[in-house]
């Protein structure tokens, strides 16, 4: 029997993504491992609760250990890592094992770009070198990251696939009373005559940037003064944003709901999406606007040029020249034949990467690094 085990740093990676794939598995009689903060509950699949701790070097040292048991006593065959830090203590894991199952790295975004600044760029371009030679092959998901993974040659074999299948959030939501009250809040702030709604939904962080877009679109409150901004997610730097939010005596025109699980409802109440991100893979924030119809700004980095073609089904803009935010946005405010263009094409777009259309993609991708992945239907 083939034992075949997916890392990730949270269980709900694994359930928001890698599901279809481990139900497939199953269905031929593969045995299926997890590892990954939190629990995973799918029917004859084995878990490890293991923490991935990006700020703690000592519970990371543990964690390695705890991998490599785990594929030690288990007898893996094949590993599946995903994203940075659980790919990186997943594969050192094998780096220590005299018997090291083959691996299969997906790359959800590097944390490097042609802009970083050289000394970290120079640091994380050092750690997947180091570890390519366990690492069997090599999945990203845009073409700035294939191109820096083959000119680097992180692994023998490298592949670019589109992403790993986008699945449309289901239209129907059970609301609670937590949940009702999320959407009061935000409702009532935007209950403003010719509102235009502006959401980023997306983890507060340093690489999601929502302190540049505060800083970007406060001094365009004052000559538009029906915008509004709302910042769905919760994150290390929630806290810190509040303030400054406070600081520039913004709360009427900004407002942080902290994680929103209706999501579908908060982005149909936006005129558009937004992003300010320094670096993304894939992001799924984006492909939910899309499919839904949601017009989209998001700042010019890997990952957003992946899915948005400026100008045709939504808009890119540099985080160097505010000016051209402002334009953008203007445009999308106040040009509907435009935005109807943006809604069309988007959804469009969005069919390209949805589980249906990549599923079979990624099992072959899977199969290029052991044939008893293949099956006979994909």
């Amino acid at each position: 029997m083939i034992k075949l085990l997916f890392t990730a740093s949270r269980s709900s990676h694994i359930m928001q993504f890698h599901k279809p794939y481990i139900n497939y598995y199953l269905s031929y009689g593969i045995k299926v491992f997890t590892a990954a903060q939190g629990e995973v509950e799918i029917p004859n699949v084995e878990h490890e609760n293991i923490i991935f701790e990006k700020r703690n070097i000592f519970k990371n040292l543990k964690s390695i250990f705890k991998v490599r048991n785990l594929i030690k006593n288990e007898s893996i065959d094949i590993v599946i890592s995903n994203a940075t830090l659980a790919g990186f203590i997943t594969r050192l894991a094998v780096f220590t094992l005299f018997k090291k199952p083959r691996v299969i790295h997906s790359c959800h975004g590097y944390l490097f770009s042609n802009s970083t600044k050289p000394i970290k760029r120079f640091i994380l371009i050092f750690i997947e070198k180091l570890l390519s030679p366990v690492t069997n092959i090599v999945l990203t998901m845009n073409t700035e990251d294939f191109a820096a993974a083959k000119k680097y040659k992180f692994s023998k074999k490298i592949l670019n696939i589109p992403g790993i299948g986008y699945t449309e959030k289901p239209k129907s939501f059970v609301k609670t009373e937590e949940t009702l009250k999320q959407e009061n809040l935000y409702r009532n702030f935007i209950d403003i005559e010719n509102v235009f709604t502006l959401v980023y939904a997306a983890e507060i962080s340093a690489r999601k940037n929502q302190t540049q877009l505060v800083e970007l679109i406060t001094p365009l409150f004052l000559k538009h003064p029906n915008w509004r901004l709302i910042l769905a997610g919760d994150g290390v730097l929630e806290e810190e944003l509040k303030k400054k939010i406070k600081t520039l005596n913004m709360q009427d025109k900004i407002i942080m709901t902290g994680f929103v699980k209706d999501i579908n409802g908060l982005l149909s109440s936006a005129q558009a999406v937004i992003s300010t991100s320094k670096s993304e893979g894939l992001p799924f924030n984006i492909l939910d606007a899309m499919s839904l119809g949601i017009p989209v700004i998001a700042s010019n980095i890997k990952g957003h040029s992946d899915l948005i073609n400026d100008g045709q089904n939504g808009f890119l803009f540099s985080l160097k020249e505010p000016f051209d935010l402002e334009f953008k946005l203007e445009q999308l405010e106040n040009n509907l034949s435009l935005r109807l263009a943006f809604i069309e094409n988007a959804k469009k777009s969005a069919d390209y990467f949805s589980i249906k259309r990549v599923f079979d993609i990624v099992l072959s991708a899977y199969a290029e690094v052991d044939s008893r992945l293949h099956f006979a239907n994909n």
